[in-house]
């Protein structure tokens, strides 16, 4: 089978098919089997098919039974999204049995069903005919109850129409029906008249007859009114079902007039009555038969019976998002639009429009991924695909909140992106449709493009916005590959105005008595009382803002004033709207008289329709009435609920035209949506008002301040989110560093791992699993991020390298797919700043940053790059968590294998990954609350806004979008401006309730609406607007009737052919000739064959383009300025060869667009390609006269096209006669006549664009004679456009020269630089001979060889031998360090330089630390032993749990990662040491024979301990001497004496407690004083440890109480320390005020303090209020650094001493003036506090919140060598000039003013010093103990020693280093923590603690 026929025979997935097609789905599984085309019985294969999906349907509602409770039936629920399956039917095989819808029954079957809801069947009782006093009762009932009757088949009606003719029971039948039709129920009525016409002809065959017997006898008054009776029931039948009535009423209305002019002219009333509905009758049926051909009749008649059918479901339970059901089915019930006639309801209306719409998006959706599963399964080329784009390899990279709204950025992995030219294609336009499934389609995610950029989508890089907001997707894996199809539908406004359908009640649409009932009489608005006025005078007044005087305030809202001239009346004022009489004539308004009755019918009907033709003013018009009804507000607008006129459109660019034209008249209006192109508009964009209203301070504060609330929120929440996911993301790709997974690495393994010292400065994890060493560099910010958190990103760029390394070079651009992407992104309601902060960049977090292995930005590998990332990806795949028995076994990471090491990091990146999760849930759940609420009072804010205003503009998609503010405005005046072109749903959806007034404006002879689904325009009339629809159904439509666009040639194409009348304004005839061509008009033939544009449906016609480029640069020449051109084609295809051509480069400003992106604009001169040329006589679209009349009717003053016409006037009688007037004219030929300005005799015609090359210029073939100013003759040819030449410009040499004789080497029209010959020079100060140009050869030139000169060091002198010698040398040498006494290798010119040799010393530090250990740091790392680096030696402290701390030395103990040795009778606690115990919910089991436990096991116990004696007998026989209920101690009171413990073994009824942590046993009373005995510190927490070993006491039930108030201790220690969010915040809070309370403090002297500490304040200020949550130990540390902070210097002489250095005469008493000695150690303090606050802010800016217990210790000294320098500052100020004093001070800056370290010994000297010089200072007094003193340090460490309670019982950690008498305050309730003295020995306190582990740790090591 051919294509075209296979084509040909496939069943479009439509439920309803009007022709008998083979029908096809699902690779070629047929709906109905071949033998079957035609059923036999027709009705009850369509009943079963309905049954089935019913049935579908009732699953699908059970299904969402539990979610709708409440719902009724007759209003089921909406639903937004897919949840149940789309029940399908289809439905072409009933239609080929016309009498499918008769009442015959055609069963066999002798049983019966009485409902769907029986289950069993019954004899089928055979019906009879109703009987002659049946009919007669029947007459007498009530309307519905005879419509019942009738479609009662047993009732028996039916049999009587085709009973035996009888003329009596005819009359009573014809009686029946007329009042039957009068019924309200619309659908019973549709369905009986569809039973008239289905049976067979035998009733129509009676009522002829009955007719024709009215000849032969006179009939009687009952007879008449049943002739009558007729007449109305036809009426009805025509309204109701026009198409099946045309037949019949052929057949009968003859024989009606002739019975009426015999019987009924003697009765005048009943006459008139009769004849007047037969006139309409006759009417109606003659405008049918002429408008449409018998096929086109017999399609409608079927349409029309459709119509009767029920749908399997009701639609408000189908979802608008499609169900993977809607996909996987290939049809879906439908039925056309009722075009002619009325709807059965409100609901059927809605049923109609809902499912069309639908199906118009999801249609090519469902056939698209029909069709790319069935090519991929066959492997076929996907491109071939039409009508969708299918992306493969997609990749979710990362979410981010823009205004509130969550995007996702994707990846989109395809090579052919780079070649794509995104500005011009109309690929993944902002607003399309994007189905995204990883499990081929089975399961489905919808998005929609939030915001493309072209130069990130030629990355693959794209924004989306999901349509759901489900848990699914805020957790997508960065690594799940998705499928994407694009559809060419527009998503945006599809699910605005479904959603709108679903909102609409039946109580809720206005204007049903149009819409629904297709009622032809119109009625006045119902806001307008008979004796309303309307002030009138702002019609004489022309349309513009001079004539609006100003915006006045009336009754609360703003109106406009006018300054009206002395001849407007002044009745004017005051005009009944609804007298005509009184009504001012349309010369008095300076209307046509068309326009007049338009304006009227506007003003004084509540539903209008005006017919603009093109250039006939209907913009004009509505401006006229929208002014009108504006000046009158108060006449029409509530008192009570003030609501503003809406006008919408269906382009953005209409809508601010219309809008721009009401800016004349008023300032009052609100622009919501659009992409603000328009200045004028711009300022009244909604956007753009809310910040005026917010800046003013107009919108209600509790609006603004919980939108800025939920705003700040949700950046909050979002960023954690980022954080977390960012984390968990870089995780799968790449390998993390050891720092990153330090938290999650036990101890040991940590250790063990950066144990190798030689890797000290690699990353490890890269080192110990890849054997490759990754050294990390200092990334510059500009490279701080990447797009794709891989090991490689060449992945991402857009083209490929090949092994040579070149790139290759991008073809042409993929011209599919492209379109006019400004006009198509205008029509879209797109606002161009909603996601304009939507970053393209993966900003990787504190966390990854330095984690991901980035081989190009930032790092540097040394080693093989080759097949790394494939590697690494494989192994993290294929690779097994090691099981953590296994894992925490291991204690040297370094000797396993391979595989078992990538196993062991598995378990520790689970440990990771796990932790990371566990938040997500969370934070999802708070988004989707905030995001929610900030919609709420976003949309708050927007009807605030709107509520100030008059006019509200909106596109038809914004109004659907935007219907919670519609509705809640509720206006009453409703203008659509283009409501042809609109779809009637979109027009429906923009009803509010409260619409009163409806006014279309239009002209549905030009563009028609334009689904997406060709089908659904042609089969189903989704093309019809309802516009047109209501001008069908007999409304009035007032027509413009008077152009004053087009010249008259240009006009007479368009009548009769298009427009019946349209008449030419005189204005028209005074346009002047368009210059340089012979004609005004003008259409070039030619035969020139089209192209295939690639794979797509569009043409291309080469010649076309070539031609009209010329030409459109031959106009340009003539004068015309580019603007006022416009070249028009009507395929996207023709578009785009246009923009690709080089000849369109010299053509800027000139607009290149189709016909259908051009309707309701002009220009003076349009230039048409119509492209279509071919052997096969295809015209296409070019039949349908709606285009040609856009088309043709958009120039004014000139018309050229081109094409080949000769086809289609062949094809077209449209064209053929379009082609004859032009023939007329001489206005059409295969060449184009030119015709030369300058000289008019001369002219040429052109043929081809090669012919235009003739006259290159614009003019002629002659030479042009001009002389120019140069002398030389003009060098063009002819040429019209600047005829003086002002600006021709002479090509030729210039011939001027030089004094020295060179030529100038510029063009003639150039001006002559200075000569640049290159002459020689000698220098005379050094002799050197240089090269200069001629025009400096006197002028002084420096020497430009090299200097030969010495520097005062012996080095040579780099500089040029013109200039000065260089002052500094840069020569590097070898010195001895001022600073240290080491060698350093250093410029030579800065080998004094100290601040530069402290950075530059690379010897080992070396220094026994504090802790024990040796410093592994340099000089210059450790700041010359000043402040140390970290020390990276294991740790050995004691833990509060008992264990040994395994974390690094210059950490704080972290929590323990040992298994808890907590256990009870029933279990041990699975978890680590250091979290939270799992409490225990079993009972209680420690009992005795005296007492019993009733609580749970994990609670304290209700019982105390019992005092009794064990009654068990030892193996010895001899009694126990344990406790009763205690575990039985072994020993003997007997058998071991002098074993006992604490001598108590031979003390009379002393019984014994044995431990069971260790075995040893104590006397019960000792013991119980030694758990009773408080420890040095009362509050302190510590364990209970045997007096014995020192083994943790875990489970002594006869002391339980005195154990589990220590656990209870260390559980609260554990709380706080594993981050107590709670807690965590209220010492944030506290130490946020505590920062604010010392803000204040210091402001006062400020200015005095450094700029190192300015840095230091600021960087703890970000850490406690920008940042994000900290950690307890992160808090801690900043509260060490306020500390410091609060020690810090003053320098309070710091400014004096500059004052008096700097401004001498000022201190004319001073002693530094006088004592050059005190001067020279002031400046020498200076510069020493100078390079010294210079390294100290470099530390603090890279280790503020990171710094170690003795960096922080380390720190603290220099800050008091710092103090200490500013006390002797402020001394040296005060200093009696002596020689003693002198010395004192040189002895005090000796000891302070070092590079070496600063302690306890150097204080002491200084301080002794000090008091010696204050001797020599009067009135001076030094408090020395002040000087000593130091801040605390708070260390949020886990080992023993460091935790107390607080007189609350908070648990609380502190180390002091130095005794301050300060009182601490517990953060959790401000109480007092008492006995803060260490509990530790002395020898054991903190300060000490390391030497005292020095033994330790060194045996351990050794071992």
């Amino acid at each position: 089978m051919d294509k075209d026929k296979s084509r040909a025979l496939h069943l479009p997935t439509t439920d309803v098919d009007l022709k008998l097609e083979d029908s096809k789905c699902n690779g070629g599984t047929a709906y109905f089997p071949k033998n079957s085309l035609i059923p036999q019985n027709p009705k009850a294969d369509m009943m079963a098919n309905i049954s089935k999906c019913n049935t579908v349907n009732s699953l699908a509602r059970e299904q969402n039974k539990g979610k709708h409770q409440g719902s009724s039936s007759e209003d089921p629920p909406r639903r937004r999204y897919p949840q149940s399956s789309l029940p399908s039917l289809h439905l072409k095989d009933m239609l080929q049995d016309n009498n499918f819808f008769s009442s015959e029954d055609n069963s066999d079957s002798e049983y019966s069903y009485k409902s769907s809801r029986h289950n069993g069947a019954v004899p089928k009782q055979r019906a009879t005919s109703m009987s002659f006093y049946g009919l007669q009762n029947l007459i007498q009932k009530s309307v519905d109850e005879i419509l019942r009757t009738i479609l009662n088949k047993e009732s028996g009606f039916a049999l009587a129409l085709e009973g035996s003719f009888n003329r009596e029971c005819i009359a009573y039948i014809l009686l029946a029906l007329e009042k039957a039709v009068t019924s309200d129920i619309n659908k019973d009525v549709a369905t009986m008249l569809n039973i008239i016409s289905s049976t067979n002809n035998h009733f129509l065959v009676n009522v002829q007859q009955y007719l024709v017997s009215f000849q032969a006898q006179k009939p009687n008054d009952f007879h008449l009114d049943a002739v009558v009776a007729l007449i109305r029931f036809l009426l009805k039948f025509q309204i109701c079902l026009p198409s099946n009535a045309c037949d019949i009423l052929i057949m009968l209305l003859p024989l009606l007039k002739d019975t009426c002019e015999i019987h009924l002219s003697q009765n005048e009333k009943l006459y008139s009555e009769t004849s007047e509905m037969i006139q309409e009758l006759e009417e109606l049926n003659a405008s049918l038969l002429n408008k449409y051909t018998q096929n086109q009749i017999k399609e409608k008649s079927h349409n029309e019976k459709i119509q009767l059918l029920d749908p399997p479901e009701n639609y408000r339970s189908i979802p608008v998002l499609p169900s993977e059901v809607d996909i996987q089915q290939p049809c879906a019930f439908l039925r056309p639009s009722v075009i002619k006639g009325q709807y059965q309801s409100t609901e059927h209306y809605l049923d109609v429009q809902y499912r069309l719409l639908r199906e118009d998006y999801v249609r090519p959706l469902r056939e698209g991924i029909t069709e790319y599963l069935t090519f991929k399964d066959r492997k076929k080329y996907l491109k071939r695909i039409k009508d969708i784009k299918v992306y493969r390899d997609v990749k979710i990279m990362k979410q981010e909140f823009v205004n509130g709204e969550l995007l996702h950025m994707v990846y989109i992995n395809d090579k052919k992106f780079a070649k794509i030219k995104w500005e011009f294609s109309k690929r993944l336009l902002a607003k399309s449709l994007l189905c995204l499934s990883s499990d081929n389609f089975k399961t489905m995610l919808f998005a929609t493009v939030a915001r493309r950029d072209p130069n990130e989508l030629i990355k693959g890089l794209l924004h989306l916005r999901f349509e759901e907001l489900t848990d699914e997707i805020l957790n997508l894996d960065p690594n799940r590959n998705f499928d994407v199809i694009e559809t060419s539908a527009y998503f945006e406004a599809y699910r605005y105005n479904l959603d709108a359908l679903l909102e609409i009640k039946d109580e809720t649409l206005p204007m049903k008595r149009y819409i629904i009932q297709a009622e032809k009489t119109v009625l006045k608005p119902q806001y307008l009382s008979d004796t309303v006025t309307y002030d009138m005078r702002p019609l004489f007044l022309p349309l513009n803002e001079a004539s609006r005087k100003r915006d006045i305030i009336r009754d609360g809202e703003f109106c406009s004033d006018f300054i009206y001239p002395n001849n407007v009346p002044e009745r004017l004022q005051n005009v009944t709207v609804l007298n005509d009489s009184l009504w001012p004539t349309s010369s008095d308004f300076n209307l046509d008289p068309s326009q007049y009755a338009a304006l009227k019918a506007a003003i004084t009907k509540e539903f209008a329709i005006i017919q603009g033709p093109p250039g006939t003013g209907k913009t004009y018009i509505g401006l006229r009435i929208a002014q009108l009804l504006l000046h009158n507000v108060d006449k029409w607008q509530s008192k009570v609920n003030t609501s503003p006129i809406l006008v919408i459109c269906y382009t953005n660019h209409a809508l601010d035209q219309f809008l721009e034209g009401i800016l004349t008249f008023t300032k009052n209006i609100v622009r919501i949506g659009g992409r603000g192109t328009n200045e004028s508009i711009s300022n009244f964009q909604i956007n753009n008002l809310k910040k005026n209203f917010s800046n003013n301070n107009m919108i209600p504060c509790d609006i603004v301040k919980t939108i800025k609330n939920q705003m700040e929120d949700l950046r909050k929440l979002k960023r954690s989110v980022d954080e977390t996911k960012q984390s968990i993301e870089s995780s799968y790709t790449s390998i993390l560093s050891e720092q990153i997974l330090e938290k999650y690495i036990p101890d040991h393994h940590y250790n063990s791992l950066k144990g190798k010292e030689s890797y000290s400065r690699n990353i490890l994890t890269y080192v110990w699993l890849l054997g490759i060493e990754v050294k990390k560099k200092d990334i510059p910010p500009s490279v701080k991020r990447i797009y794709f958190a891989d090991l490689n990103l060449h992945s991402l760029l857009p083209m490929d390298k090949d092994e040579s390394g070149k790139f290759f070079a991008a073809s042409d651009s993929d011209s599919e797919g492209e379109a006019d992407i400004y006009h198509i992104e205008a029509q879209r309601d797109i606002h161009p700043d909603e996601f304009a902060d939507a970053s393209y960049d993966i900003t990787l977090y504190n966390d990854t940053l330095h984690s991901i292995i980035g081989l190009e930005d930032g790092w540097e590998v040394v080693g093989g790059e080759k097949g790394l990332k494939n590697y690494v990806r494989g192994r993290l795949f294929n690779t097994n968590a090691m099981k953590r028995d296994m894992a925490m076994e291991i204690q040297d990471v370094w000797d396993l294998s391979d595989d078992f090491k990538w196993s062991l990091y598995k378990f520790w990146l689970g440990r990771y990954i796990r932790k990371k999760k566990k938040c997500i849930t969370k934070l999802h759940q708070q988004i989707r609350e905030k995001y929610k609420k900030l919609q709420e009072m976003r949309t708050e804010e927007d009807i605030y806004v709107c509520k100030h205003a008059l006019v509200i503009g909106m596109t038809t998609t914004g109004a659907a979008k935007h219907r919670h503010i519609v509705q809640h405005l509720n206006p009453r005046i409703l203008i659509v401006e283009e409501a042809a072109e609109i779809l009637e749903s979109h027009i429906v959806t923009s009803l509010a309730r409260g619409t009163q007034h409806l006014i279309l404006i239009g002209d549905h002879q030009q563009l028609r609406p334009s689904p997406t689904v060709h089908l659904l325009a042609t089969k189903y009339g989704m093309n019809i607007s309802l516009f047109e629809r209501m001008i069908e159904n007999g409304l009035d439509c007032h027509k413009l009737e008077i152009q004053h666009r087009m010249r008259p040639e240009i006009a007479c194409l368009l009548v009769p052919h298009i427009y019946a009348k349209l008449y030419n304004h005189e204005s028209v005839n005074t346009f002047e000739n368009i210059k340089g061509v012979a004609k005004n008009v003008f259409f070039v033939n030619h035969s020139y064959y089209e192209l295939q544009e690639n794979d797509s449906k569009s043409k291309v016609n080469v010649h076309e383009v070539n031609f009209m480029l010329k030409f459109c640069k031959y106009l340009i020449m003539q004068g015309y300025e580019p603007s006022r051109i416009t070249v028009l084609t009507t395929y996207s295809g023709q578009l785009f060869e246009f923009k690709r051509s080089p000849l369109k480069h010299d053509l800027q400003g000139v607009r290149f667009t189709i016909v259908d992106n051009y309707q309701g604009e002009e220009n003076d001169i349009i230039l048409i390609s119509f492209v279509r040329s071919n052997e096969e006589g295809q015209i296409g679209f070019l039949k349908i006269s709606n285009r040609v009349c856009v088309a043709l009717s958009r120039a004014r003053k000139g018309l050229y096209c081109i094409g080949n016409f000769s086809l289609l006037a062949e094809q077209s009688n449209l064209w053929k006669n379009i082609t004859e007037i032009l023939e007329r004219d001489k206005e059409i030929g295969t060449a184009l006549p030119l015709m030369c300005q300058n000289h008019p005799d001369v002219s040429m015609a052109v043929t081809n664009d090669s012919d235009f090359d003739l006259v290159p210029e614009g003019g002629c073939t002659l030479q042009c004679e001009f002389r120019l100013l140069c002398g030389h003759q003009c060098s063009l040819k002819c040429h019209p456009y600047d005829p003086k030449h002002e600006n021709i410009q002479c090509p030729k040499p210039c011939a001027k020269q030089c004094s020295e004789g060179h030529l100038c080497t510029m063009k003639c029209y150039e001006k002559c630089p200075p000569c640049a010959f290159p002459v020689p020079k000698m220098i005379e100060l050094c002799g050197h001979i240089i090269q200069v140009p001629c025009h400096s050869f006197q002028k002084l030139t420096p020497c430009t060889e090299h200097c030969e000169k010495l520097l005062p060091c012996g080095h040579q002198c780099r500089e040029e031998c013109g200039q000065s010698c260089a002052q500094e040398c840069f020569v590097e040498v070898s010195v001895n360090s001022l600073v240290c006494g080491h060698v350093v290798n250093i410029e030579c010119s800065r080998s004094k330089d100290v601040e530069l040799l402290m950075m530059k010393c690379e010897e080992p530090c070396n220094i026994e630390l504090p802790c024990g250990h040796t410093c592994q740091g340099k000089c210059d790392k450790c700041y010359q032993g000043r402040l140390h680096v970290f020390c990276r030696q294991p740790c050995t402290r004691k833990l509060i749990c008992g264990h040994t701390c395994k974390s690094l030395c210059y950490r704080n103990c972290p929590s323990c990662k040992e298994t808890c040795q907590k256990y009870c009778t029933h279990k041990k606690c699975p978890n680590e040491c250091g979290e939270l115990c799992e409490k225990c919910t079993e009972p209680c089991e420690w009992s005795c024979p005296h007492k019993k436990c009733n609580r749970l096991c994990s609670e304290l116990c209700d019982r105390s301990s019992c005092n009794e004696p064990c009654k068990e007998v030892l193996k010895c026989n001899h009694p126990c001497i344990g406790a009763c209920g205690e575990p039985c101690p072994t020993e003997c009171r007997i058998c071991d004496v002098g074993k006992g413990c604490f001598g108590c073994q031979d003390k009379s009824g002393a019984f014994f407690v044995r431990l069971e942590d260790c075995g040893h046993i104590f006397e019960e009373n000792i013991l119980r004083q030694f758990m009773a005995k408080k420890t040095l510190a009362r509050n302190e927490i510590r364990l209970k440890t045997c007096p014995t070993c020192n083994t943790t006491i875990h489970r002594p039930l006869h002391f339980e109480r005195y154990v589990e108030s220590c656990f209870e201790g260390i559980e609260k220690i554990k709380s706080a320390v594993s981050g107590n969010e709670d807690y965590n915040d209220r010492l944030r809070k506290v130490l946020q005020q505590s920062f604010k309370n010392y803000e204040l403090e210091s402001l006062g002297h400020s200015s005095y303090l450094s700029a190192t500490f300015h840095s230091i304040r600021a960087h703890v200020k970000k850490a406690l209020i920008y940042e994000n949550r900290k950690h307890i130990q992160q808090l801690s540390r900043v509260e060490n650094i306020m500390n410091i902070m609060k020690f810090w210097p003053l320098h309070s002489a710091k400014k004096e001493l500059n004052l008096q250095l700097f401004y001498p005469s000022r201190f004319a008493s001073s002693t530094i003036k006088d004592s050059p000695v005190i001067k020279k150690l002031c400046e020498k303090l200076k510069d020493y506090v100078k390079v010294t606050e210079k390294w100290l802010d470099s530390f603090m800016t890279k280790r503020l919140l990171i710094a170690s217990e003795q960096q922080l210790k380390d720190l603290i000294w220099e800050v008091h060598r710092l103090k200490l320098i500013d006390e002797l500052s402020r001394l040296m100020m005060k200093v009696q000039p002596d020689d003693q004093a002198y010395i004192h001070v040189n002895k005090l800056m000796h000891f302070v003013l070092t590079y070496s370290p600063f302690r306890e010994a150097e204080l002491i000297k200084f301080l002794t010093e000090l008091q010696n010089l204050s001797k020599y200072v009067s009135n001076s007094s030094i408090n020395v103990s002040e000087l000593q003193k130091q801040p605390a340090l708070i260390i949020m460490s886990l080992s023993d020693g460091h935790w107390f309670l607080c007189e609350k019982g908070h648990a609380y950690s502190i180390v002091k280093c130095r005794e301050t008498g300060e009182e601490n305050k517990c953060y959790e309730c401000d109480r007092k923590i008492i006995d803060m003295k260490p509990s530790l020995p002395k020898s054991e306190q903190l300060s000490k603690r390391p030497k005292q582990n020095r033994e330790h740790r060194a045996s351990v090591q050794r071992s």
